[in-house]
């Protein structure tokens, strides 16, 4: 009986070293191969909604009919990694200019409040 109970030791010792390696070397830094790449990387919620607006953009400017949009965000929001959201913008060019700057260049009614007493608030000087 005592050599068959000393029989499994081996294994058991065999079992033990090979989950302390494991164990080690899951805890060291990732070798550089080892690293994800950029597309590999899981994407936030907040990539999440930045591709939404884009692709929200991109139907306020006629070039995403709105079957295409509800079919990429159902997409999106299912997208797991950066490369999964990126592959939904590849074939959108970008605007040719940005909101803040398109809106620039307008002029802007005048509306009452412009002209009223506290038009010129702003332009106090304090020195």
């Amino acid at each position: 009986m005592n050599e068959r109970a000393g029989s499994w030791l081996p294994k058991l010792q065999e079992v033990g070293e090979r989950l302390a390696e494991e164990w080690v070397s899951a805890r060291r830094p990732p070798a550089s191969d080892d690293v994800p790449q950029p597309h590999e990387l899981r994407a936030s919620d907040a990539d999440r909604e930045r591709i939404a607006q884009v692709l929200q953009d991109a139907h306020a400017d006629g070039r995403l009919t709105l079957d295409e949009l509800e079919e990429r965000l159902g997409v999106l929001y299912s997208a797991r990694t950066l490369g999964e959201l990126a592959a939904l913008t590849t074939d959108l060019l970008p605007p040719t200019s940005s909101r803040s700057t398109s809106t620039a260049g307008r002029s802007r009614p005048s509306s009452s409040r412009s002209s009223g007493a506290g038009a010129g608030w702003c332009r106090r000087s304090w020195a």
